[in-house]
C-alpha cells in the first residue's frame, strides 16, 4: 500500500485518536536496549533504576529486567549521565507532586537524552535497594 490510498488509512487511524510516536535507536548495553526509571523524591533524583531489554521495550512488568546501575554508569559519559538526571528532576517539577518515576532514554552514542513520560507512582519497585541499602519507601519516610 503506497500513496493516496495509504493516506486515507493513516487519516483514519489518526481520526481514531491513534497518536503517533518517532522511534529512538536507545543505546545499548551488551547488544540490549536499556533505559532509566529516575525516581524524583522531593525534587532530588534519588533513585536510577536501569531497565534491559532484548527489544525496544523495557518496561519490567513486559518483560524487562533490572540490571545493575552502578556498572551501566560507568559505561555512560559522565556528562550524558548529569544531563539525564537534570532532564528528569527538571520535568519531575512539572508535576509538583513528592514522588515522580521519570523514564529517559539514551540514544545510541549518547549524544542526548529523551524524557519519555512521567508516572505519578513511579516508585514502586519491589526488593529494590540502593547501594546505601534504602528501599524508596524508606527514603520517602526518612525526609
Amino acid at each position: 500500500m503506497e500513496g493516496e490510498e495509504l493516506q486515507k488509512v493513516l487519516q483514519f487511524i489518526l481520526n481514531e485518536g491513534a497518536c503517533l510516536q518517532e522511534g529512538i535507536p536507545k543505546a545499548q548495553l551488551d547488544g540490549e536496549d536499556f533505559d532509566l526509571r529516575v525516581v524524583v523524591i522531593y525534587g532530588e533524583p534519588a533513585f536510577t533504576i536501569v531497565r534491559l531489554s532484548s527489544g525496544p521495550i523495557t518496561n519490567l512488568h513486559l518483560g524487562g529486567r533490572r540490571v545493575d546501575a552502578q556498572s551501566c554508569r560507568e559505561r555512560i559519559p559522565r556528562r550524558a549521565w548529569l544531563d539525564a538526571l537534570d532532564h528528569a528532576t527538571e520535568a519531575a517539577k512539572l508535576y509538583q507532586a513528592a514522588v515522580v518515576g521519570v523514564d529517559v532514554l539514551f540514544e545510541r552514542g549518547y549524544l542526548r537524552d529523551y524524557v519519555l513520560e512521567l508516572n505519578a507512582f513511579g516508585d514502586f519497585f519491589p526488593d529494590f535497594r540502593r547501594e546505601d541499602g534504602l528501599t524508596t519507601t524508606g527514603y520517602e519516610i526518612q525526609e
